[in-house]
């Protein structure tokens, strides 16, 4: 399996572990726990730590398949007619 492979693979788990976390407690799962964090409302424990973990897998997998500039910053984007 590809490092990318890899990433990807620890991504989906990661995002599958937040939503199972955040379903314990919300209704709607994960957009439950956007809802109550954009409103200052009080986070179960654990769920602010079972995001940070998402947030990283997702950010070391976008890394390994765009680069340091990321998606939009990997091409030249002055020749796109816009």
């Amino acid at each position: 399996m590809k490092r990318l492979e890899k990433l990807g693979l620890v991504a989906r788990q990661a995002e599958l572990a937040f939503n199972a976390a955040c379903e314990a407690h919300y209704c709607d799962a994960r957009y439950g726990y956007y809802k109550a964090d954009e409103r200052g409302d009080a986070i179960p424990e654990g769920l602010h730590e079972k995001f940070n973990e998402y947030l990283a897998a997702c950010r070391a997998y976008y890394l390994e398949r765009d680069g340091k500039n990321g998606f939009l910053g990997s091409k030249d984007q002055t020749d796109q007619g816009w």
